[in-house]
């Protein structure tokens, strides 16, 4: 980790840890825009996935459980990789 204060805070800004390594509660949602470079898709398990990445490059899958009516397109394999892409960062709008 390059800094340590500034990958504290891009984890409390965007995805809603707070900066305890043992919080009372899990995260909640998405906070604020975060560059998004797996598409929401809905796995195997029925859970919804996508994945982020933090200031120091490293990738961060995000998961959870979504109603089954949501517009979340199911994961399908692919040629060497399991995962969906997108072109580009994304960013993901904030949670309200």
């Amino acid at each position: 980790m390059a800094d340590v204060g500034r990958s504290i805070d891009w984890y409390v800004a965007t995805l809603g840890f707070a900066a305890d390594p043992f919080p009372p509660q899990p995260p909640g949602s998405v906070r604020r825009s975060a560059p998004l470079v797996r598409a929401p898709e809905r796995m195997f398990d029925g859970l919804v996935e996508f994945d982020v990445v933090d200031p120091d490059g490293h990738r961060i899958c995000v998961s959870g459980a979504l109603p089954a009516d949501a517009d979340v397109p199911a994961a399908r394999e692919r040629d060497g990789d399991s995962r969906a892409r997108v072109k580009g960062p994304v960013l993901l709008e904030e949670s309200s």
